[in-house]
């Protein structure tokens, strides 16, 4: 089955990558992005280093999370399981949002399936308990994708601390990293911009265009 019969049975088709969109110009087809739907691609030796002007802020932060607290960090595994839930439950009382006005039962799914979807990241402890972790997949040989982070609100760096840690341990398997969308929400939009993304990659949705009968 062809992309456009798919689209026309469907009502529309994404994401596309932009490079495809050129197939699709004289096809019948609308085609649209919306800026929340943008991921946010960083190269991964920044993320491991914070180097530059503009993430001073995130070296100080990170710094600040190392001498405040006992920390650990560990390669996620069955036995971080039941920690990263409990940290997951935390976070999603911490949010003050309904369960389905957060991604906490994709993240549930997503934790007690892990192994199933080939998933892999970290979980970090401070001061001995459990703190936040990430998961994520690789993309393809050059990009590894986050899917979730999560994370107690009190930690004052342990993002920080997080992604620079995630990215130290995959820093000779990949180049990027990409953190996904911030869905138009303001919060995630502020978070994810400030680590200053090295690219903004578009996903694209193709529409059918309304036929004219008569």
């Amino acid at each position: 089955e062809s992309l456009s019969a798919m689209a026309r049975a469907h009502g529309f088709l994404f994401p596309i990558p932009e490079d495809w969109t050129r197939a699709f110009v004289d096809a019948g087809f609308d085609i649209s992005y919306d800026e929340g739907d943008s991921d946010y691609v960083f190269k991964m030796e920044k993320m491991a280093e914070f180097t530059g002007r503009k993430l001073h802020r995130k070296r100080n932060q990170l710094n600040q999370f190392v001498r405040e607290y006992r920390h650990q960090c560990e390669p996620f595994g069955p036995a971080g399981v039941a920690d990263a839930l409990a940290i997951l439950d935390a976070w999603q009382t911490e949010s003050e949002q309904g369960p389905d006005e957060t991604d906490y039962a994709a993240c549930r799914e997503a934790l007690d399936h892990w192994q199933t979807l080939g998933l892999e990241g970290l979980i970090v402890y401070a001061d001995e308990a459990p703190g936040g972790f990430l998961l994520g997949e690789p993309l393809n040989h050059e990009t590894f994708v986050c899917h979730f982070a999560k994370g107690r609100k009190h930690l004052k760096g342990l993002y920080e601390f997080m992604y620079n840690a995630l990215a130290k341990r995959l820093v000779d398997r990949f180049r990027l990293l990409n953190l996904e969308q911030d869905l138009n929400l303001e919060a995630l939009r502020f978070a994810k911009s400030s680590y200053y993304p090295d690219l903004r990659l578009r996903k694209y949705r193709l529409t059918p265009k309304p036929t004219t009968i008569g």
